[in-house]
């Protein structure tokens, strides 16, 4: 693997408890090269499985969340401060699946776990997914994936998130930006995806009107805790605002 994707965890930590604000652009760039040291800031995969993961979520995607044959339905999740429509909206184009439930997630969609493993970086075990169906609710302004170290926004932090993987299933072009990077980084054709490290800053990317609406996977892998920490995840000092 590059040595983009395999940062110390010390130095990780250390490097968490120096966050620059999501308004200085210059500083998440200097905080993302810092961890970076001159190495490829992402890599490309290919996402093995994900045309079948994409039939499931067209076979038994729901208004609200996904259906689970056998099971409880999957819900969407609101994660940030936003207005009743947007929570609504937020709740409609996305479908968390939570750790408790990946094991259920695995038997019942039809190529998760051959995707998963085809893209799963070294030992890091999947701590929880999202499915992103493309709406302004879920374009995000700057933001870095520690913000995913709790169940629960402003929760206790039970996992540590370490690498990304995020897969485009259907539709596009798309792609999203890395602070520091003087290209966007792009997705590339359905079933492709990007890996990178979980605490670079990086942001949703306007795309011309007319762009078909993408379907998302992201796929965060690190490891939950043992303990619970009751110190929270180290957040940015403004929430994630939505991108138009």
């Amino acid at each position: 693997r590059g040595a983009a994707l395999a940062i110390d965890a010390l130095f990780l930590s250390q490097l968490r408890l120096k966050q620059p604000s999501t308004t200085d652009v210059e500083g998440m760039a200097r905080h993302n090269a810092q961890l970076l040291q001159g190495a490829p800031s992402s890599k490309h995969v290919h996402a093995a499985g994900a045309d079948r993961v994409l039939s499931f979520l067209k076979a038994y995607k729901r208004s609200f969340g996904l259906t689970m044959p056998g099971e409880a339905p999957l819900s969407g999740f609101v994660s940030y401060k936003v207005d009743h429509q947007c929570r609504k909206a937020q709740m409609r184009h996305t479908v968390l699946i939570p750790n408790e439930r990946l094991t259920s997630a695995i038997k019942i969609i039809d190529g998760f776990q051959e995707l998963v493993d085809s893209v799963r970086p070294r030992s890091l075990s999947l701590t929880h997914a999202h499915f992103l169906y493309d709406h302004a609710s879920v374009r995000f302004d700057w933001h870095h994936d520690a913000e995913e170290e709790a169940a629960t926004v402003g929760g206790i932090r039970d996992r540590i998130i370490e690498e990304t993987v995020a897969v485009l299933l259907d539709g596009g072009p798309t792609e999203f930006i890395i602070a520091g990077d003087d290209q966007p980084t792009p997705y590339g054709t359905p079933g492709c995806g990007v890996h990178f490290c979980s605490a670079l800053y990086h942001r949703s990317s306007k795309l011309p009107i007319g762009t078909a609406p993408a379907v998302k996977l992201v796929l965060f892998f690190g490891h939950m805790l043992e303990e619970p920490n009751a110190q929270p995840p180290v957040p940015p000092r403004r929430k994630r605002r939505r991108v138009s």
